[in-house]
């Protein structure tokens, strides 16, 4: 026996043989015994496979099977309609981390076009450093208080655009308390004044 034999075999069995085919393998199962034994365990071997699934294709009830679909469907299930059905598809769109990453991303558009094209990549436009600002205090003229040895003194200056900041430490007693007050203004070419007098300016 040949795959070529066998081929044809399976071919007749399976009922796709061709006339010509067919009168060929009747006539060799009549006249070669191992080829009509092979033909036996070939349509004994379908047979066997078939039996199983026609039985049970045979117990199944396709229409009570059908019918317990219908069963567990909901009753009545109405169609949607074309505006729910497009709302259900933007609902996925429409949720809080969509919208959050929408508008913070709108937002950063916004503020990008309103800046001129000069601005957009340049560094930021420095201002005045100032730390702290308070009205400037009398001095102390309580020389009974005030430490005859100590001066007033500038503890820090900074110059940012036209604008000064001095910081100005001055010892109050002899305990050892200490003075200290913030000088800001526009800086101009004469000295800003501290309250103090000329000669106990420390600008």
């Amino acid at each position: 026996m040949t795959d070529d034999d066998l081929d044809l075999l399976a071919r007749y069995v399976d009922g796709e043989a061709t006339g010509a085919e067919t009168s060929d393998v009747e006539r060799r199962l009549k006249s070669e015994p191992a080829f009509a034994l092979a033909f036996q365990a070939m349509r004994r071997s379908g047979e066997l496979m078939r039996i199983p699934v026609d039985r049970a294709v045979a117990e199944v009830s396709f229409e009570a099977l059908w019918t317990r679909i219908e069963r567990n469907l909901p009753a009545n299930l109405p169609k949607p309609s074309p505006i729910a059905a497009l709302w259900a598809k933007l609902s996925l769109v429409f949720t809080p981390p969509v919208l959050l990453a929408v508008g913070a991303a709108a937002a950063v558009a916004v503020y990008l076009a309103a800046r001129s094209p000069s601005e957009v990549g340049a560094p930021p436009k420095p201002g005045p450093s100032i730390v702290a600002a308070t009205p400037i205090p009398a001095p102390v003229r309580d020389f009974e208080d005030l430490d005859p040895g100590a001066e007033p003194f500038v503890v820090e200056e900074i110059r940012s655009e036209g604008n000064k900041t001095i910081f100005v430490s001055q010892p109050f007693d002899k305990g050892g308390a200490t003075v200290i007050w913030v000088l800001d203004g526009p800086e101009t070419s004469g000295k800003p004044s501290t309250g103090l007098a000329p000669d106990e300016d420390p600008i």
